[in-house]
């Protein structure tokens, strides 16, 4: 039986309809920082396969279950108010929030330096721990630098 006879055709027609929808989710997993991207980003390259390859059958509506689960997924994790969709590096929860406040300071080239209170670092929730990503860092190591200059460094 192939593609376009009975059900296959429906079963296709939702996976390429899925196939978009991971790619378009990992597109936005993948800005955010999401642990998530890699699991939507494997899926969506299965399923562009099977979809190249017109295969049917078990494989077809297993695939499609699993393309259904990880968009749901990323819905409920997209959808979580505050939270950046990226997993503690303490507790390995995902409870990462953008935040932003006064009164924190770190060590520069040999002195505390103030983190501007308008800087926002991922915070967990649920352990307080922060955690920076590669961009994040280079904008705080800038800031750094400047308010370390600034005192006559």
């Amino acid at each position: 039986m192939s593609w376009q006879e009975g059900s296959g055709s429906a079963v296709r027609e939702r996976l390429a309809h899925a196939a978009e929808s991971l790619r378009l989710c990992c597109v936005e997993a993948l800005r955010r920082g999401s642990w998530l991207t890699p699991t939507l980003d494997d899926c969506r390259v299965d399923a562009e396969r099977l979809l190249e390859l017109n295969a049917s059958g078990v494989a077809a509506e297993a695939l499609l279950a699993r393309a259904e689960l990880v968009l749901r997924t990323w819905e409920r994790l997209a959808a979580r108010p505050g939270t950046i969709g990226r997993l503690c590096p303490s507790c390995h929860t995902d409870t990462m929030q953008a935040v932003a406040r006064p009164g924190r300071t770190v060590p520069f080239r040999g002195v505390e330096v103030e983190i501007p209170e308008s800087f926002i670092i991922p915070t967990c929730a649920r352990c307080g721990a922060e955690s920076l990503d590669p961009a994040t860092a280079t904008r705080l190591d800038e800031l750094l630098w400047s308010a370390w200059s600034k005192r006559g460094g």
